[in-house]
């Protein structure tokens, strides 16, 4: 990995780490729900009337896995996630026919 994806790779953990916080103290202190009772319809970790510091932690954890997830990523990895893709796009399309 060069000097410049390394880089990448520390400032994006630090953005996942400061998001996680974020989120994590918002569930602490409304009680978000983080168990889902089996039988029961799951609900949303971060709820629509939360505040939007919530909702931002959310979508920057999401996109920083991503950006993780493409930085350390091998082309067999992006093979088999497009594989995958597929697999479910033929199951979607099987299922309304």
């Amino acid at each position: 990995m060069t000097s410049s994806g390394l880089a990448q790779l520390e400032a994006y953990t630090n953005e996942l780490a400061a998001a996680v916080k974020t989120l994590a103290s918002y569930c602490r202190n409304f009680e978000a729900p983080v168990d889902f009772p089996a039988g029961n319809t799951p609900k949303p970790l971060v709820p629509p009337e939360a505040p939007s510091d919530a909702h931002q932690a959310r979508r920057s954890i999401i996109a920083n896995a991503t950006k993780l997830q493409t930085l350390l990523d091998e082309p067999t990895d992006f093979l088999q996630q497009l594989a995958g893709h597929v697999r479910l796009s033929f199951s979607m399309i099987s299922m309304s026919s």
